[in-house]
């Protein structure tokens, strides 16, 4: 349980300043429209704005993945996370896309679920994987590698 907390904590401190280090890495109102979507999460909400809340850089990463640390927001990141893979496997190719593409900045615990989950999709929808894979950016999934391999080949 120790070296868990110290390695969270290091995790934490590392993705804060990571995040604050570069404010250019950051979208206009990322910050605003990550708050609003965990705030309401709970509601019916377009899939555009759960699009956009998924981070396209290593500091909106930073700012989103700390989301799960805070107290107040964890339970809605958790179920934030839920209703992406849905909408993945329900076929959204946009969601699936940069959930996918956040393959390139997942780290430490929440990369153990991450990757369960691309499994997930991928066991559920085998040929919208495939073929999504196959035609995005590969430097962007390489971590994704050996979960293509198993399913896409």
């Amino acid at each position: 349980m120790k070296i868990r907390a110290v390695i969270t904590l290091c995790f934490i401190i590392f993705m804060m300043t990571y995040a604050s280090a570069k404010p250019d890495g950051v979208r206009k109102g990322y910050k605003e429209k990550l708050a609003y979507v965990l705030k309401n999460i709970s509601n019916a909400m377009s899939s555009d704005k759960i699009e956009f809340i998924m981070p396209a850089s290593i500091e909106e990463s930073g700012i989103y993945f700390s989301s799960d640390y805070n107290n107040k927001l964890s339970k809605p990141f958790q179920m934030l996370q839920e209703r992406i893979i849905q909408l993945a496997i329900r076929g959204n190719k946009q969601i699936l896309v940069k959930y996918l593409y956040l393959s390139q900045f997942v780290d430490g615990y929440f990369a153990e679920d991450y990757f369960m989950d691309i499994e997930r999709i991928a066991t559920a929808k085998k040929e919208l994987f495939c073929r999504t894979v196959a035609s995005i950016d590969k430097t962007k999934i390489s971590r994704l590698r050996d979960i293509i391999n198993e399913y896409c080949r």
